[in-house]
């Protein structure tokens, strides 16, 4: 546990924010007992934190026994006078007591040896996961892009004009490892960022970064999840434009190349004016 000059109380979590004073006690004063308060409930083993009525507020307790109070003032917006309704009052009660449960348990944690000593396991045990899946994603780009060589060196042009490959193999083989090389990439991101959480949250200490990058990450995905389903449409026909342009853009540079070199002709073009 731990106290700064902050009016908050806290250990390795921000539990809740004191606002505004109580009684004789300032919000930094109120911080400060609190915290030793939850100190206390710590040391004997105290772990159900639940929320109760009190005359100014809610009360917060662990094992029976009153951590604070929350009152209107530390719930109402910093410089506003308008009034705070009871279900916000609950509200941020419930979330400064499920704060207090965590953090009583980090701070459990923190001082049992069998609970560091599962989490070096695990930890060990995660690390080597994470070397597998390396070694798995890198023989298998390897074993994709030699696919793509010998698709190269075997696979006829898939289209021609008079004798002449309009779309050739290796147009598509740069495609796909490029694409390959992308994939391959982004999954050993991700997975060294689900590692990471991973490893942070099997400690006390780093739990709650570990539990911020995984909040982080589902967050995105379901934020990503949504725009993107909402833009396939419009992302479809932006890749269908692209697509059209480019292989339209390869055929007419292939062809005017061709009539240059006077492989084919076409009437009304002359080799001259193909350049």
């Amino acid at each position: 546990m731990r106290c700064n000059s902050a009016p908050s109380a806290e250990t390795s979590r921000t539990v809740t924010v004191f606002r505004a004073p109580r009684g004789a006690l300032s919000p930094p004063e109120r911080a400060a007992a609190a915290l030793v308060r939850i100190d206390s409930a710590v040391a004997r083993g105290h772990d159900s934190v639940d929320v109760a009525p009190a005359a100014e507020g809610l009360l917060v307790r662990a094992g029976g026994l009153a951590m604070f109070v929350l009152t209107p003032g530390d719930v109402r917006a910093t410089g506003s006078d308008s009034a705070v309704s009871r279900d916000s009052l609950v509200v941020a009660a419930r979330s400064a007591a499920a704060t207090l449960r965590m953090s009583i348990r980090d701070a459990r944690d923190a001082r049992s040896l069998k609970a560091i000593l599962i989490g070096l396991l695990l930890a060990l045990i995660a690390t080597a996961i994470l070397v597998a899946v390396f070694r798995l994603l890198f023989t298998a780009r390897r074993a994709l892009r030699a696919r793509v060589r010998t698709f190269s060196a075997r696979a006829a042009p898939q289209l021609e004009f008079r004798g002449t490959a309009l779309m050739r193999t290796e147009q598509i083989a740069t495609v796909l490892r490029h694409a390959i090389t992308w994939v391959n990439a982004a999954l050993i991101v991700l997975a060294l960022y689900v590692y990471t959480g991973f490893v942070l949250t099997r400690f006390p200490w780093t739990r709650p970064a570990g539990e911020a990058l995984g909040n982080y990450l589902g967050t995105t995905l379901l934020r990503l999840g949504g725009s993107l389903l909402l833009a396939v449409p419009k992302l479809f026909t932006i890749f269908l434009i692209f697509v059209i342009t480019r292989c339209a853009t390869n055929i007419v540079r292939t062809l005017f190349d061709a009539m240059a070199q006077q492989r084919i002709s076409i009437p009304g073009i002359h080799p001259d004016t193909a350049l």
